[in-house]
């Protein structure tokens, strides 16, 4: 009965995608993926590191292939209220 799905980790661009359980995959097999934005990384060279600037890339494609996201707050507030 779980419906949706939430990613969260390291190589964004790869791994939160592409992998067997990753974002492509979940969604052919009915799952709502969602990246938590400020919990996921991807990795950085020494010119894109200060302002994270692969990682942001990897999250706005995540978003533009009919991916959604969330930030860990705005997760925690939904989550608190269904208490």
């Amino acid at each position: 009965r779980i419906k949706t799905r939430f990613y969260m980790g390291f190589e964004t661009d790869e791994c939160l995608m592409n992998k067997p359980l990753g974002k492509r995959n979940m969604s052919r097999l009915g799952y709502m993926p969602i990246v938590v934005t400020d919990c996921t990384t991807t990795y950085e060279a020494a010119e894109t590191l200060d302002g994270l600037w692969k990682t942001r890339v990897a999250i706005l494609n995540y978003e533009a292939d009919q991916g959604y996201s969330v930030t860990s707050e705005s997760l925690l507030r939904a989550v608190q209220t269904l208490k």
